[in-house]
């Protein structure tokens, strides 16, 4: 396990080094999160560590917004690396429910214009056939 958390947190520093656009060195993460060189890069390598080098390392990763249960279960596939706060959740259903809006009122437009041009709309309901009917239309459009 400790081989898969020391990957894990040369993932987490990778990956973070894109997100903030700069390169990051187990130097510059010792730096940031109060800890030397040489301690990053054996907790990163698997070669050890003690207890307040880990906390210390995983807490400077939490306060990025990375999910410490993503670095620290064994089976993570089914959790998210990273932690969304509140107001980011916010921000997403705010677009999601404007963008539900938009797509109501250009159906409206749509079934409006189309109704203006003597179609009437499609009930709802699945449009999509089988593959049979398919090969039958298919069929007839070619004659």
């Amino acid at each position: 396990m400790a081989d898969v958390i020391s990957e894990r947190l040369i993932n987490l520093r990778k990956h973070l080094s894109d997100r903030l656009g700069t390169k990051l060195n187990t130097q510059d993460v010792g730096e940031k999160c109060g800890l030397e060189k040489h301690k990053v890069y054996r907790l990163e390598n698997g070669l050890g560590g003690t207890t307040h080098a880990l906390v210390a390392l995983l807490l400077f990763y939490r306060g990025h917004g990375y999910n410490l249960d993503w670095i620290l279960f064994e089976d993570n596939s089914r959790l998210s690396m990273m932690i969304s706060s509140g107001n980011e959740l916010l921000k997403i259903s705010n677009q999601i429910h404007q963008l539900s809006r938009l797509l109501n009122k250009g159906y409206v437009d749509l079934t409006n214009q189309l109704r203006q041009l003597g179609y009437e709309p499609l009930e709802d309901k699945d449009l999509s056939g089988s593959e049979t009917e398919l090969a039958q239309a298919a069929e007839l459009l070619s004659l």
